[in-house]
């Protein structure tokens, strides 16, 4: 240091009085901007947001365009379906070392519609 930064840093500080004060914060609230309130529509619409839905909507379009029967299946897809869920509840049966339930009656996957006889998928 040198001569003055020495003799400057020995001397007190001093504040600043209280009217100079209150001056400076009103001048700095006055320049502040107002705040701004976005409508409901642009806090909403954020980047993610959007694309999530475009996403969405690309896995929408690509399900209703593939070709195929949707939701239809024949009694023999059920049977197999039957099959293959009586052959999981068996084997989670024997790794929980429990008795498997008995087969009251067949379990359809959820939503199907079936007619009075089971032979006739609808």
């Amino acid at each position: 240091m040198n001569d003055l930064e020495s003799r400057l840093a020995r001397l007190p500080l001093r504040s600043a009085p209280a009217e100079w004060r209150l001056q400076i914060l009103r001048a700095a609230q006055a320049a502040r901007p107002a705040e701004r309130v976005a409508p409901w529509w642009q806090r909403w619409l954020t980047p993610q947001r959007l694309a999530l839905a475009g996403a969405w909507l690309l896995i929408l379009l690509l399900k209703l365009t593939s070709p195929g029967e949707r939701g239809k299946g024949t009694p023999s897809e059920v049977a197999g379906w039957q099959e293959l869920w009586t052959a999981r509840e068996q084997m989670v049966a024997r790794l929980l070392n429990q008795p498997a339930a008995p087969e009251a009656e067949p379990r359809f996957p959820q939503g199907a519609v079936f007619a009075r006889r089971l032979d006739r998928f609808v």
